[in-house]
């Protein structure tokens, strides 16, 4: 089911799908949400999944792009990089999933990313390895709790990673994500690999953390 939607006013926006249904559901459910020859092919493309939770989280993206942004859009890959792309390319767009949870961000001209990752301890076990020495400070004065504030980092670096797209990209030392106080939704990233400067948006639910992310100025025009 849809969780959550949002929209802003440059045209852009992100949906996180709750999958709670299983895979016949979400079959039908997509089947009624688009065109008979769009799933005639998603029906195709879903079957090379062996993994059932694999084929409910692709089908729940699907479903939220078409809820989102058109009946008859399709995700395609770019060969080199893997990155997910619109075939008719009329919006940007990333894509995410955790356990129970999908989640697609888009923008009409901004490339973007989003990352979405249950709420565990787990992400201690390698803070040493994204977390630098600025992001510690910050941590230090933010007030988060537990391991909220490291997650919401690897978070937004995840999310960096996918905008950038440079292979092997340094997270401790090459990203920086200037931490707003526990409470804030809007951060910033610099990455010093292409020298621009990031907004993150980031949602803290009860059951997940997330972080969109796109350049403040676009670099094709800046």
């Amino acid at each position: 089911m849809l969780w959550s939607r949002q929209f802003s006013p440059d045209g852009g926006g992100y949906a996180v799908w709750q999958i709670a249904e299983d895979e016949a559901v979400l079959l039908a459910l997509l089947e009624t949400t688009v065109p008979p020859q769009t799933f005639k092919h998603l029906q195709s493309d879903v079957a090379r999944f062996r993994n059932t939770g694999r084929r409910c989280e692709w089908l729940a993206v699907r479903t939220l792009l078409a809820q989102c942004l058109g009946r008859d859009r399709l995700i395609a890959y770019d060969e080199e990089t893997g990155r997910p792309y619109l075939s008719d390319h009329s919006y940007e767009i990333s894509i995410s999933h955790t356990r129970g949870f999908a989640a697609l961000a888009w923008h009409p001209t901004l490339p973007v990313g989003i990352d979405i990752e249950r709420r565990s301890d787990r992400v201690l076990r390698v803070v040493k390895k994204f977390v630098n020495d600025v992001e510690s400070e910050a941590l230090s004065a933010s007030g988060y709790t537990s391991s909220d504030g490291e997650l919401v980092i690897w978070t937004a670096k995840e999310a960096l990673y996918k905008v950038i797209g440079i292979r092997g990209l340094d997270f401790l030392n090459a990203l920086t994500v200037n931490l707003s106080p526990v409470g804030a939704e809007r951060s910033t990233a610099f990455c010093e690999a292409d020298g621009q400067t990031y907004e993150v948006l980031t949602s803290l639910a009860e059951e997940y953390a997330m972080s969109i992310v796109k350049p403040i100025h676009n670099p094709i025009q800046s």
